[in-house]
């Protein structure tokens, strides 16, 4: 806690008004707009420009000059594009980054393939004094202001408060075992949230990246599919973490912890099996092309799934599986 103390003072106070943020975006849209989203979204500087392709083919022009353009242009550099109705004549092709030296200015433009140019219908004149403050609040919030060395301080610290978070809830817990009887209900529900959300969690995550990888690109329902199984995994896990408790008492981290560990390094294990069997060919292009990144997660997940089933493993050696159940609640 002392040491991510600085992160978690930041975190707190642009999460809170990021947050805050969407809690007036509400009201501002019914009392203000009455109701039309858009024309909220636009006002604020957030207003995605959609146009119906025209059937007719027009060729795309070259991106990397496109970039360069916009680079030299706006004195930016260019983190994303992304292309509308590509291979149409109404092609509208959208160029983000941030302007060199800045702090999180960032710059948002839109170039027409028809017109060659970009339109001011699709770039506004003036800056958006709202937008700009919350790029500034993301840009603090997700440490996206500096390199590879600083995100992974971030996430580092960011790990810390959520363990911070967790053993507050283990420590509620475990005094409040002295008092089984008299705060039965409240310990069995907080015991229930705080392992079943930690474990299902990870095991969510680890089923989502499975179903990314194995779900059809092209299927429509493909990421309502990988919300629902994501959530669905994560209130099963609650359930049974609860169930767990309430059958194994004193017992029921340790079992529960290893059989979520050996669950989440399955899918894990599936999720490498899949990369290198539907994309391994890709994975090693990439890789000597330069692009280690997606060659990097697939690595990243053997080793986290080799750690958790090393963690099932280290979790065996207890009472639990030499026949010896204890049903005991320490007491002073």
């Amino acid at each position: 806690g002392v040491i991510s103390l600085p992160y978690s003072l930041i975190y707190a106070v642009t999460g809170l008004m990021l947050n805050l943020g969407i809690v007036f975006q509400v009201a501002t849209m019914f009392l203000t707009y009455e109701g039309d989203r858009e024309a909220m979204l636009k006002d604020a500087g957030f207003f995605s420009y959609q146009e119906k392709p025209a059937e007719k083919n027009l060729p795309t022009p070259n991106l990397d000059k496109l970039i360069q353009r916009v680079e030299r242009d706006y004195q930016a550099d260019i983190h994303s594009i992304s292309i509308k109705n590509y291979g149409d004549e109404k092609a509208l092709i959208n160029l983000r980054g941030i302007e060199k030296g800045s702090f999180s200015k960032r710059i948002d433009v839109n170039y027409r393939v028809k017109e060659a140019d970009f339109p001011l219908d699709f770039n506004p004149e003036k800056r958006n004094t709202f937008s700009d403050g919350t790029a500034f609040l993301f840009s603090l919030h997700f440490g996206s202001f500096a390199g590879i060395d600083l995100r992974i301080i971030y996430f580092l610290l960011g790990l810390s408060m959520c363990g911070m978070i967790v053993v507050g809830n283990i420590l509620w817990v475990v005094k409040r075992q002295r008092y089984a009887t008299q705060y039965k209900r409240s310990l069995t529900v907080v015991s229930s949230m705080t392992l079943g959300g930690c474990v299902g969690v990870v095991n969510a995550t680890a089923l989502a990246f499975l179903l990314e990888r194995v779900l059809p690109v092209g299927w429509e329902a493909r990421n309502a599919v990988i919300e629902w199984g994501f959530s669905a995994l994560f209130i099963a896990a609650i359930v049974a973490a609860f169930a767990y408790i309430r059958k194994l008492k004193t017992e029921a981290i340790k079992i529960f912890l290893q059989h979520g560990a050996f669950l989440c390094a399955t899918l894990f294990a599936f999720v490498a099996w899949s990369d290198l069997a539907l994309f391994g060919e890709e994975l090693i292009t990439l890789w000597r092309n330069g692009y280690m990144a997606p060659a990097g997660v697939t690595i990243a997940v053997t080793l986290v799934s080799a750690s958790l089933f090393k963690l099932g493993l280290t979790l065996q050696d207890g009472p639990i599986f030499r026949g010896q159940y204890d049903y005991k609640i320490n007491t002073p």
